[in-house]
């Protein structure tokens, strides 16, 4: 329903279209504000509003949604080891922070070791650590960044159960001893290979293990012997 005049100009008609096509975009102000529940296509726009320091389109939506939540919480300790944890934290990074007089280092330099559980990780996100952890330290300090992988996987148990069994007949009646062997001979292996592909180019030692299990298995002999039955 239009609220203009009869006597409304084709101007105004239009311009009411106009407004008329905004107004029926369904508003929900109270969840833009909301990181848990704003839609995703609008996360960019909160984060901004926000002023999140490093943002990546290629994040998950749940690790947006972090970041976004974390931003008010580093802010309010930007330039201490905590906001530099925070950070991390918020994109899935498992970050062990140490300062100097912890390891005997220079003063005001601090090294942050992050651990890629098996994850990898590309030279592009190794540029996005790089720029979160300047943007949120002080400006004094200077850091060592490195990067460990570790891989845990649970090692498979397989069990393997034989069951023999063996009847005779003797006939006709005996008169003689009769002995009979049965042996059963059950191998079993097991290999584990693991295979580690490493990018962009190391520059601290690799430690890879590698567990390699063989079990041969057992070994049965089941011996009988038939005596006649005595005679009285």
């Amino acid at each position: 329903m239009s609220l203009l005049p009869s006597n409304a100009k084709p101007f105004e008609h239009a311009l009411e279209a106009s407004c008329a096509r905004v107004s029926a975009i369904p508003a929900r102000p109270d969840i833009v504000w909301k990181p848990d529940v704003c839609p995703e296509p609008l996360l960019p726009w909160l984060a901004w509003a926000l002023s999140v320091d490093e943002w990546d389109e290629h994040w998950t939506a749940d690790i947006k949604r972090q970041v976004i939540k974390a931003s008010i919480a580093v802010h309010l300790i930007k330039g201490t080891l905590g906001a530099v944890k925070k950070a991390l934290a918020a994109t899935g990074v498992d970050t062990s922070i140490k300062e100097w007089f912890q390891y005997g280092g220079q003063p005001y330099t601090f090294k942050a070791e992050v651990n890629l559980e098996n994850n990898g990780i590309t030279e592009k996100q190794i540029k996005h650590i790089h720029r979160l952890i300047n943007r949120t330290k002080n400006t004094r300090s200077h850091f060592d960044l490195t990067l460990y992988l570790t891989n845990k996987t649970k090692i498979p148990r397989i069990a393997t159960v034989c069951l023999n069994g063996q009847t005779t007949f003797v006939r006709p009646y005996l008169t003689k001893v009769i002995s009979n062997q049965f042996s059963s001979v059950m191998a079993t292996g097991s290999q584990t290979v693991y295979h580690a592909t490493i990018a962009p180019q190391l520059t601290t030692h690799l430690h890879s293990c590698i567990c390699r299990t063989l079990l041969v298995g057992y070994q049965t002999i089941h011996t009988h012997t038939i005596k006649p039955r005595e005679i009285s």
